[in-house]
């Protein structure tokens, strides 16, 4: 499961040129200060947050784990490995990215910054990063088995769906996934993706969010969906979405 997840949930920085620090003053008159939001570093933060950068990983790990399942051939394998290195590039989401960028006000952009740094957001973060860390390990593991025997109220669980809803955390594990399942049928004619799939990479979606977020009392997570559905935020989103390769059916 560790490595299924974790290409897409990792919070690494875009590296982005033109990095600068986020915030300067700028005297715009000898009397007066304006602060000045560094766009770039916005962007960058922004991709952490929705979790965009690891897109790359995903469609690596997922590909290599089924070329290593049928042991496809020397030629199958630099052939897929070609396509979707291709399709997934890191430069090239980073391009989607920044080209999905909405027109913001300067008052905008410090809205977003402040709430990207606000004690909430920076909890959650680190809650996931752990929770990445530990994927695989006995406790997660056990954790999930408990999940599976007893499921969680149902109010927590509308909070998890809801979350997983506005940071498209299973949108694009599906996406990623769709695309790199139809480059292998390509490259292996034989192979067939795995029966229910989609419904397994729900399931594995909220019970890596339910184990991310254990501890984490609903009236936060109500907090962090609200910082998720930002219009600003989702409509960077969606241009983002839209601009990852496209996939048949």
């Amino acid at each position: 499961m560790k490595a299924q997840l974790a290409g897409l949930t990792i919070l690494a920085a875009i590296a982005l040129p033109g990095h600068t620090n986020e915030l300067a003053l700028v005297d715009a008159e000898p009397s007066a200060a304006v602060m000045v939001i560094d766009e770039t570093l916005l962007q960058q933060r922004v991709a952490e947050l929705m979790g965009v950068v690891g897109l790359a990983d995903q469609a690596r790990h997922v590909s290599q784990a089924v070329l290593n399942a049928e042991q496809a051939t020397l030629g199958q394998q630099y052939q897929l490995v070609n396509q979707v290195s291709a399709s997934w590039a890191p430069q090239r989401l980073q391009q989607s990215w920044l080209a999905a960028t909405p027109a913001l006000s300067e008052q905008q952009r410090l809205d977003i910054l402040q709430r990207l740094q606000s004690a909430g957001w920076q909890q959650a973060r680190q809650r996931e990063l752990a929770a990445i860390h530990e994927q695989g390990s006995p406790a997660y593991l056990d954790y999930v088995q408990r999940l599976r025997l007893q499921t969680p109220p149902a109010a927590r669980l509308a909070l998890i769906d809801e979350l997983n809803e506005v940071m498209h955390f299973e949108q694009l594990m599906v996406r990623t996934r769709t695309d790199v399942y139809q480059q292998l049928q390509q490259v292996l004619p034989d192979w067939q993706p795995p029966q229910q799939w989609q419904a397994n990479v729900r399931q594995q979606v909220r019970e890596f969010l339910l184990y991310t977020h254990r501890r984490t009392p609903n009236e936060q997570l109500q907090a962090l969906v609200a910082l998720y559905r930002q219009p600003q935020l989702q409509q960077w989103m969606t241009g983002f979405v839209n601009r990852l390769p496209a996939v048949n059916g």
